[in-house]
C-alpha cells in the first residue's frame, strides 16, 4: 500500500506529512492538485529514473527497481492509488480543470498497471535494462543543481549498473527475438556514451579521476558483458510473442488516449488517409515533373537533392530559424517567454537508432532549453553508405523535420505546456497530443503556404508513413501480422528504405498504440478546430484557437473536447 494513503471509505482523514522532496513544488489545495502531489511523491519511489527526467532530483542516486518482487509491490500500490483517484474523479465535474487532471492521472495509472502486468518490461523487454543510459546522459548534459552534486549522484547510479545487469540474467524470460536484438544494439552502442560521462565527471570532480575511471569502466564492462550474454545466451532462447492482443491494445487506447474506438475503426482511418495522401502525392508529383511515371520516381529524384555531410547539421539550423521567422510573420501562435532551442549532433550512443529527435527541457527544472538532435554522417562509412544516409535527409525532409521537431511542432508545444500550473499536466503527457500536434503542425505549414512543391511532396510522404503506422500498429498487435509483412508494407507501399523500415517495425512491436497516436491525434485536433470554427463563425481566429489549445498542456484531445464542449 502506498505510504500516506488514507483508507478508502474512511470518514476521517489524517493529514500526511508533505514529502520534503517536493519542497520546491507549490502547496496544492484542489483535489486533483493534492493527488498530483502524492503521485509525484510516489513516482520518486516507483520510478526515480522517470522522476529525474521530469526534473525531480531527490532520488537521482537510484535506479528503477526491476526485480520481480519489487515490481509486484509497486503494482499493488498503484492499484490502490488508482482506486482512490477514480473515487475522487467520480465526484468532480468532468469538464472542470480538476476533472481533466483526474482523468489524466487515472488513465496514466491504469496504463502503467496494464503495462506492468501484461507487457511486463522487466521480464520481457531486455532493452528496459538499457534505460539507465539515457538517464545518465541527461545528468551529464542537462543543467540543474551543481555539477558536483550531479556527479556524486551519477557515481551512485553507475555503481548500481553491474548489479542491475546481473539481475537481468535471472529476471528476463522468453522475450520476442526482435526485442532482444534491440537491446543488443543499444548495449553495444553504450561504449561511446561512457566517454561523454567520463568527460563530465572529470570536469566536475577533477580530484577523483581514478574513482571516475573505475565507475565508468565498471559500467562500460557491465554493458559489454550484457550485450555478449544477450547475443550468445538469451537470443537463442527468445521465442516470445510480441503482439499485445486486442484486450490490452484497447485497454491502452482507453487509458492513455481516452479513446473508445475499436482497432477496426482506427485501421479504417489509416487506410482512408493513406488513399487520400497517395492521391495528393500523385497530384504534386505531376506538378514537379509532368513526365514522371509515378510519385515513386519523383520521390527518388527528390532524395538525391540533399545537403553535403559537412552542411547537414547547419542545414537543419537554418530551417529551424526559417520556420520560426515564418510563424512570427504569420502570427498564428503566441511564442512563450524563454523560448530556447539548440540544434546539435545526436549523442554518439543514440546514433544507431535516431536520425533526428527532440529532447525537451524537464518540466520541473528551471531551464527551458530544448535539444533538437540531428545524426551526422559517420565518416567511417563508405561513399555508398554516406549517400544513403544523406538521401534520408534531403532538403524536403530537412524542412519537414524542422517543422515537426521544432516550430510549430514539439519544441513550441512543449515549451508552452510546461507553463501549465497543474502538477498532473507537467508530469503526464500522452503522445496522442504531442505527436498529434507535431503532425498537425506539418499540415498547418502547408495551409499557410510554407512548402515549395518538393517540400510538400516529402511532407505528404511522411503523412503516408504516419497513416501506415495505424494499419501496422493494429495489424501487428491484433491481426497476427508478422514483422516481415509489416516491413514489406513499408517498403512496397510507403517507399521507405529496407533498413529504415526494419527499424520502424521493431519499434512498433514494442510500443502498442504509440505509433498510431500521430495521425489519430492530428485528426482529433483538426476536429477540435473545425468544431470551434463552426461555433464561432466569423469571429473565429486561428491564433486564438492555437493559443487556447496549447495552453491546455499535453492532454488527450478527447478530454479537451469534453472540457470545451461537454459530453463524455
Amino acid at each position: 500500500m502506498v505510504l500516506g494513503l488514507a483508507t478508502i471509505g474512511c470518514r476521517k482523514r489524517v493529514a500526511a506529512a508533505r514529502d520534503p522532496a517536493l519542497a520546491a513544488v507549490a502547496v496544492q489545495t484542489s483535489p486533483a492538485g493534492r493527488l498530483g502531489e502524492r503521485y509525484l511523491s510516489n513516482l520518486l519511489r516507483w520510478s526515480p529514473e522517470t522522476a529525474s527526467a521530469l526534473g525531480l532530483h531527490a532520488h537521482d542516486d537510484r535506479l528503477d527497481e526491476r526485480r520481480e518482487g519489487e515490481v509486484r509491490a509497486i503494482l499493488d500500490e498503484e492499484k490502490v492509488f488508482l482506486a482512490e483517484v477514480r473515487a475522487v474523479e467520480s465526484s468532480v465535474d468532468p469538464r472542470s480543470s480538476d476533472g481533466v487532471d483526474l482523468a489524466m492521472l487515472a488513465g496514466a495509472l491504469e496504463a502503467d498497471v496494464l503495462v506492468r502486468e501484461k507487457l511486463a518490461p522487466h521480464r520481457r523487454m531486455p532493452d528496459s535494462y538499457c534505460e539507465p543510459l539515457g538517464t545518465l546522459f541527461r545528468m551529464a548534459t542537462n543543467e540543474y543543481g551543481t555539477p558536483v552534486a550531479r556527479a556524486r549522484a551519477m557515481h551512485a547510479r553507475l555503481a548500481r549498473v553491474p548489479a542491475l545487469l546481473e539481475e537481468a540474467r535471472t529476471t528476463l524470460v522468453n522475450p520476442p527475438p526482435s526485442w532482444t536484438r534491440i537491446a543488443i544494439g543499444k548495449s553495444r552502442s553504450a561504449a561511446e556514451m561512457f566517454d561523454t560521462l567520463r568527460a563530465f565527471l572529470d570536469e566536475a570532480l577533477p580530484g577523483e579521476r581514478v574513482q571516475n575511471a573505475k565507475a565508468i569502466g565498471d559500467a562500460r564492462a557491465a554493458y559489454a558483458a550484457y550485450a555478449a550474454w544477450l547475443e550468445s545466451d538469451l537470443l537463442p532462447r527468445s521465442k516470445g510473442e510480441f503482439a499485445a492482443g486486442s484486450a490490452l491494445f484497447e485497454g491502452l487506447l482507453r487509458a492513455n488516449y481516452a479513446l473508445d474506438d475499436t482497432p477496426a475503426d482506427l485501421e479504417a482511418l489509416g487506410l482512408r488517409v493513406m488513399r487520400e495522401t497517395e492521391e495528393a502525392m500523385g497530384e504534386v508529383a505531376k506538378r514537379i515533373d509532368p513526365k514522371a511515371k509515378n510519385a515513386s520516381e519523383v520521390l527518388a529524384a527528390i532524395k538525391g537533392e540533399h545537403p553535403s555531410a559537412a552542411d547537414l547539421v547547419p542545414a537543419y539550423r537554418r530551417e529551424v530559424e526559417r520556420a520560426r521567422a515564418f510563424l512570427v510573420a504569420r502570427d498564428v501562435v503566441t511564442f512563450p517567454p524563454g523560448d530556447d532551442l539548440v540544434v546539435e549532433e545526436t549523442p554518439p550512443f543514440l546514433r544507431a537508432t535516431t536520425q533526428a529527435s527532440y529532447d525537451q527541457a524537464p518540466p520541473f527544472d528551471a531551464t527551458t532549453r530544448g535539444f533538437f538532435f540531428v545524426t551526422p554522417v559517420d565518416p567511417t562509412w563508405n561513399a555508398e553508405q554516406q549517400e544513403e544516409w544523406l538521401r534520408e535527409s534531403d532538403f524536403g525532409d530537412v524542412v519537414d523535420t524542422a517543422v515537426h521537431e521544432a516550430y510549430p511542432g514539439h519544441h513550441l508545444q512543449l515549451s508552452i505546456a510546461r507553463r501549465h500550473p497543474s502538477l498532473v499536466r507537467k508530469a503526464i503527457g500522452p503522445s496522442i497530443f504531442s505527436e498529434g500536434w507535431a503532425l498537425y503542425s506539418e499540415e498547418l505549414m502547408s495551409e499557410l503556404g510554407y512548402y515549395a512543391p518538393r517540400e510538400r511532396m516529402m511532407q505528404l510522404e511522411w503523412t503516408l508513413v504516419r497513416a501506415a503506422r495505424i494499419v501496422l500498429d493494429v495489424g501487428l498487435h491484433t491481426r497476427g501480422m508478422s514483422l516481415q509483412d509489416a516491413e514489406n508494407f513499408l517498403v512496397e507501399r510507403v517507399h521507405l528504405e529496407r533498413a529504415l523500415a526494419a527499424s520502424e517495425v521493431r519499434r512498433y512491436s514494442e510500443n502498442p498504440t504509440q505509433s498510431l497516436s500521430y495521425l489519430v491525434g492530428r485528426e482529433q485536433i483538426r476536429a477540435l478546430r473545425e468544431r470551434t470554427r463552426r461555433l464561432e463563425g466569423t469571429s473565429f481566429s486561428l491564433k486564438a484557437f492555437h493559443d487556447r489549445l496549447l495552453r491546455e498542456g499535453t492532454v488527450a484531445p478527447k478530454l479537451i473536447e469534453r472540457a470545451w464542449f461537454g459530453g463524455h
